[in-house]
């Protein structure tokens, strides 16, 4: 390796260190969201991943650059109406161009998020809760992949071998989206998937987004109707 790589690798190892009591009491609480709209017939069924196109939330008179975070927000109080559950994990998609390159080498790509909603709070009190949560994962960034297998009390947690653990998951991006563009499906989620199932990826630059699924187990039709309830949650 190179005198560039070797040092990128050990600010790497020194960033892993800083925050890995955090993610060790985190991953020791694992959990998964079961949402009801999954079809059991097929689960064991090849995966088949398609992506929907972009949206743009209607009705919202607020900056595009503010869109995210409200989106974030509303998406998690739609999936604690329609699972019952008001405390959960979901997969979380760090931001890398916060990450040195050498990071990404020793780095795990998904990380927890924990979601604990109150139904009985407003819209933005919950958005500040969301938000602080957001803040923590981007202070902590990720793990070291090997985390796991080092800690006693997370190898027998089966799940966590997966490369995807979470069922759900939230990737923001911070690259050109179009969300005008046609449909496109039957094709990669690519970097942006971070949910074993489903993936909600927002575009932090105008607040668009799109969905990345498997449509061996949801439906395309279930997306149209994810979408048309988070618009009509959004108007509310």
């Amino acid at each position: 390796m190179s005198d560039d790589q070797v040092q990128s690798i050990s600010a790497a190892d020194e960033l892993r260190a800083r925050g890995e009591e955090f993610w060790r009491r985190r991953l020791e609480q694992f959990s998964r969201l079961h949402p009801p709209f999954v079809s059991s017939s097929v689960a064991a069924a090849p995966s088949r991943w398609q992506s929907s196109s972009w949206f743009s939330p209607s009705g919202l008179a607020i900056s595009p650059q503010d869109r995210s975070e409200y989106l974030v927000a509303a998406w998690l109080i739609y999936l604690a109406r329609i699972t019952g559950q008001q405390e959960f994990q979901l997969g979380w998609k760090p931001a890398w161009d916060r990450l040195q390159t050498g990071s990404k080498l020793v780095m795990a790509s998904v990380v927890p998020m924990d979601v604990r909603i109150e139904l009985a709070h407003d819209f933005e009190e919950v958005r500040k809760t969301v938000a602080a949560e957001v803040a923590q994962l981007r202070a902590h960034a990720s793990f070291a992949r090997d985390l796991i297998a080092r800690c006693p009390t997370l190898r027998g947690v089966v799940a966590l071998r997966a490369r995807q653990p979470w069922p759900i998951g939230i990737a923001i991006t911070t690259e050109s989206c179009h969300a005008a563009d046609a449909l496109t499906t039957n094709h990669k989620a690519g970097h942006a998937l971070c949910g074993d199932l489903l993936t909600f990826e927002v575009c932090a630059l105008d607040g668009s987004f799109r969905w990345h699924f498997d449509a061996a187990r949801l439906a395309p039709k279930q997306i149209d109707r994810m979408t048309q309830h988070l618009q009509t949650l959004l108007r509310g």
